[in-house]
């Protein structure tokens, strides 16, 4: 972005009273700055131009636009482009350009990422403000990602059409609350000794963007950061358990995360077989932080500490470094690797 037109963008926000979103917030189409971007913008369904664009779409230089918040480079938007039409979609915005989201008082947009279910044959909106223009006709049990649920009717979700994602509106209601597969059994020592390494990982690509969970089930914690795979990006699949599957891969940060989601969303599960675990009883002889890669640098999902009691279930490599431990506290659950030399076993 040249001078010029980040020096255009700051002199021509105008806020309205509100307070900001804050690190990591939902979306709610009642908090936004009124701005004029400039420049003409293309407008896609989502952060990035692998996502669809309908048609044309874009923003001009002079619409009185709302930005709602931003995620990585790219900002949520939504703007009049018609007489009774409006749009929610999203522009790029290079990351220098980040003072310009910080002078209009909007932050990081947090989205959940999990899958839900149909529960009746419904259309999807990129309008929810005048609702005139139906997007997308989806049908009953049909799997979409939930982004979030907004403060009214809505829920804002993901979806893959003419082999684009595609992200919009539907009425919440249509969602099933519940996860399309309930949790798996939480471990439970079996007696048995600790001596499994896990096995080697098949490769398949995952066709959307998922939130992974520490162990297999919603009810598990996630790691620091709500780690998610990204849209087709390999995945090492090391089997499942139950309904879910273990994966291995590349987040949007960068870094290598371990986690769980539900089976179904394997594209195919040829080659990958059930999980066998130790379910081992042991102990800590130490502090340790509970890490979703078997590595010092993975992400935090719990912290440990001596003394605490954890189920085994296996070693994450044949030198026997790591162990992948399961750890419950009260509701609490978890899952995550620690050093093999902090565990003592019973």
């Amino acid at each position: 972005m040249n001078a010029r037109r980040m020096i255009s963008l700051l002199l021509l926000i105008c806020l309205m009273t509100l307070p900001s979103l804050g690190e990591g917030a939902g979306l709610d189409l009642h908090r936004y700055a009124v701005v004029h971007l400039g420049d003409w913008e293309a407008v896609y369904q989502g952060p990035g131009k692998d996502y669809l664009r309908d048609g044309s779409a874009g923003v001009g230089a002079t619409n009185d636009t709302r930005l709602y918040g931003y995620s990585e480079d790219w900002l949520l938007i939504g703007y009049v482009y018609s007489t009774d039409n409006f749009r929610v979609g999203w522009v790029e915005d290079p990351r220098s350009a980040l003072e310009f989201v910080k002078e209009a008082d909007v932050g990081p947009l947090r989205f959940e990422r999990v899958a839900r279910r149909l529960k009746d044959d419904c259309a999807m909106t990129y309008d929810p403000v005048f609702v005139n223009a139906r997007a997308l006709d989806l049908d009953k049990g049909d799997l979409v990602t939930l982004l979030c649920y907004l403060p009214e009717k809505w829920a804002y979700v993901e979806v893959l059409t003419r082999k684009k994602l595609t992200r919009g509106f539907i009425y919440a209601d249509m969602l099933e609350e519940e996860p399309p597969v309930p949790d798996a059994r939480t471990a439970v020592s079996s007696g048995g000794a600790a001596k499994t390494v896990l096995r080697s990982p098949v490769s398949k690509t995952i066709d959307g963007n998922y939130a992974v969970f520490s162990g297999p089930g919603e009810g598990y914690a996630r790691a620091a950061g709500d780690p998610y795979i990204p849209w087709t990006s390999k995945a090492r699949v090391y089997g499942t358990e139950d309904q879910w599957a273990l994966i291995a891969f590349t987040g949007a940060d960068g870094a290598e995360h371990y986690g769980w989601l539900p089976s179904r969303l394997l594209p195919n599960k040829s080659s990958v077989k059930e999980l066998t675990f130790d379910r081992a009883s042991a102990s800590l002889t130490g502090d340790a932080a509970l890490l979703d890669a078997p590595k010092d640098a993975g992400a935090l999902t719990a912290s440990l500490s001596a003394g605490d009691s954890v189920v085994f279930l296996c070693y994450s490599d044949k030198q026997k470094n790591w162990a992948l431990v399961e750890y419950a506290s009260g509701s609490r659950k978890a899952r995550g690797f620690v050093p093999a030399a902090r565990l003592s076993f019973d």
